[in-house]
């Protein structure tokens, strides 16, 4: 490894720094006037933030039983909870900081803890704090996150990095640290966020599987149940299956009443070939490859996952290294032949190969695998495995040659990343808090005392889904629970009242749950 490579963590500032400006506040607007994402998802996320902060500060009696879509209990199970990332929130809402605007702190916030914790564990781990800055770059502002920016909270990966490198030192490294950190980090995955939680756990013990497999090699799993370890090991895993229980506990609750996915209509989530290489509207470079996944997918704003050459540079190359390995009579590094497998085994599980064929049917049945709906977030993991891969291909390369062949590297990777603003999912802040007002301010006019509960019907060339949104909000702010409802799944008598926010579905679920239409304010 050359010198220079161990000499510059300044490169970390740099790369950081370039995308905080092109990601971040040009996403954002170099005044914050733009929210990620759009009226939807985005504000949902805003909300249940909100009601968060509300629950801590002790506004809100119960945390799960979040006062929309009423009278159903235990609202909040019916999608992601965010309680990992929830104190980041509520500590700019402290400071008197908007919703909307701690909404936008929180965002930047959790970018950056994407980047940041992934370079410190790979400028650790690789040793190479360029590589390590540039794979943090791709891993935290590329491309990829673009296709993101709808489901905000899925930025909250950060504990992607330390559970990965914690799986590798558990194989080769065996200590009870190591085992606790892993633990640690899992969990706290899960917390921020339950998709890449059973994502990471699956994928980091696939990756010690096959670790394990290339290094011939299983003592490690000695160490963790030898007499002298194995009640710290059982301790640290039982606190967290423990930890684990108390978050899913309210989910079992909402599975009677919503149900699970069925195998056959997961096949139409998972990716096809043609995904991987499915770029968006967005993506600069790229542009030539964003129309061909809208022609071939019915579902395809969750297909287009493209995430850059860049990431798929060393899993490319992985021929191309092996040549060179044999040319040069070494032997092939374990890790990146273990990454390799890895990255490969799970393109091969979770990839519709042709028509409906497809190997995922052996994970389906894994604990949570059939809970999980937007399968392609799988990639979101993914990724640093694969970016690791890459980074290792390019240390690799012959040292006379390096720095050259790191220069282009940046330079790929940076023009590989390049996106226009003006086409990526936002909302301008304002508007959002126009509709906020306006909504208030309708409430407010009725004698809000007078009623239990309050619900908004669709107004005219308005989308049902934010009109949903703005009564949740409002409603939130005044302190009065809210018939109306957003979420990622209902049960299935709020569903007509949730598709079309009209006096028909409204009637429908307040006559299934027994209302009383006097203690009911309705503004149409």
């Amino acid at each position: 490894m050359l010198h220079f490579l161990t000499k510059l963590p300044l490169a970390a500032l740099l790369f950081y720094a370039y995308g905080f400006w092109y990601f971040i506040l040009r996403i954002l607007g170099f005044n914050l006037e733009f929210l990620p994402g759009d009226l939807g998802d985005s504000r949902f996320i805003n909300y249940i933030l909100e009601h968060g902060y509300r629950f801590l500060s002790g506004k809100d009696d119960s945390f799960w039983n979040a006062p929309f879509m009423q009278p159903y209990p235990n609202a909040i199970a019916l999608s992601d909870n965010l309680l990992g990332t929830l104190p980041i929130y509520s500590l700019y809402r402290y400071f008197n900081f908007s919703i909307f605007d701690a909404y936008q702190l929180w965002w930047i916030s959790l970018i950056s803890l994407n980047f940041w914790l992934c370079y410190a564990v790979l400028a650790k781990w690789i040793k190479a704090p360029i590589i390590a800055a540039m794979i943090a770059f791709v891993f935290a502002f590329g491309v990829y996150n673009i296709n993101q920016l709808n489901y905000t909270q899925v930025m909250a990966r950060f504990c992607v990095p330390p559970a990965i490198y914690c799986a590798y030192l558990l194989v080769t490294q065996s200590s009870t640290k190591h085992l606790f950190l892993y633990c640690f980090t899992l969990v706290l995955q899960f917390y921020c966020a339950i998709y890449f939680g059973f994502f990471l756990f699956y994928f980091t013990i696939l990756f010690m599987i096959v670790l394990s497999l290339v290094n011939k090699d299983l003592n490690w799993l000695k160490f963790y149940f030898s007499k002298k370890q194995i009640i710290r090991s059982l301790l640290i895993v039982g606190f967290s299956v423990f930890l684990l229980f108390i978050l899913f506990l309210p989910y079992f609750k909402s599975v009677n009443d919503v149900g699970l996915k069925l195998y056959k209509d997961s096949l139409a989530l998972l990716p096809t070939l043609q995904s991987y290489f499915f770029a968006h509207d967005a993506l600069i470079s790229y542009n030539f490859l964003n129309q061909h996944g809208k022609i071939s997918n019915t579902n395809w704003w969750l297909q287009n996952i493209f995430p850059g050459f860049f990431v798929y540079l060393g899993f490319i190359a992985f021929g191309v290294y092996l040549l060179y390995l044999k040319i040069k009579k070494q032997k092939t590094d374990s890790l990146i032949l273990s990454l390799f497998l890895t990255t490969a085994l799970i393109f091969i599980v979770f990839t519709r190969i042709y028509g409906d064929f497809t190997f995922y049917f052996t994970v389906f049945k894994l604990p949570g695998m059939n809970s999980l709906k937007v399968l392609t977030r799988f990639l979101d993991v993914q990724i640093l495995f694969l970016l690791l891969l890459s980074g290792l291909f390019l240390l690799k390369i012959s040292k006379q040659n390096q720095m050259m062949v790191f220069l282009i590297a940046i330079i790929f990777c940076l023009s590989d990343n390049l996106f226009s603003p003006d086409k990526v999912a936002r909302f301008k802040k304002e508007e959002a808090k126009i509709r906020l007002d306006k909504t208030q301010q309708e409430l407010s006019q009725n004698n809000l005392n007078r009623y239990k509960s309050v619900a908004g019907l669709v107004q005219t060339n308005e989308k049902p889904a934010y009109r949903h949104l703005d009564m949740m909000l409002a409603s939130q702010q005044l302190d009065i629970p809210c018939v109306n409802g957003y979420s990622s799944s209902c049960k299935d008598e709020f569903n007509d009242f949730f598709i079309r926010c009209d006096s028909a579905g409204l009637e429908k679920w307040i006559n299934f749950n027994g209302i009383h239409k006097d203690s009911l304010l309705v503004l149409k």
